[in-house]
């Protein structure tokens, strides 16, 4: 079993690299898909500062609509430069990282400067620990 000194340190754990680090940000290496036949590579990045999950249009499957449904009421959310994000959908994908494997709601934007955001209802929800020094996420 893995120890990294973390309270309840004896439970079984799966670490994933941290590919590169920016201030609040945590860039990994993921397959993403609205279901397992149809995963596509990508680099999303784990955000300490973003509350929800967003994704952009050209990281999904060309028919990601028919696995999309509509919002009825637009959420306001802007980037990290008070840029208004226009998000219109919202879909359930599969987000596999070095097995693990969870299965999440995102919103989806056409104008995102990134490929994918997980933001931190999913980090609280399924992160136990982000270890900066160590370049390592705790599962």
């Amino acid at each position: 079993m893995l120890d990294l000194g973390l309270p309840g340190g004896t439970r079984l754990r799966t670490v994933t690299r941290l590919l590169r680090r920016a201030l609040r940000h945590y860039e990994i290496a993921a397959t993403f898909g609205p279901c397992m036949h149809v995963m596509r590579s990508c680099r999303p990045v784990l955000d300490t500062g973003a509350g929800v999950n967003i994704v952009r249009t050209s990281v999904l499957p060309a028919n990601w609509t028919a696995y999309a449904e509509e919002l009825t009421t637009l959420p306001r959310i802007r980037d990290a430069n008070s840029n208004r994000l226009v998000t219109k959908y919202a879909i359930h994908l599969y987000v596999d990282t070095e097995g693990v494997r969870l299965f999440d709601s995102f919103l989806v934007s056409d104008n995102l400067s990134v490929p994918c955001i997980l933001g931190t209802e999913s980090i609280e929800q399924n992160i136990e620990a982000i270890l900066p020094r160590l370049r390592k996420i705790v599962w």
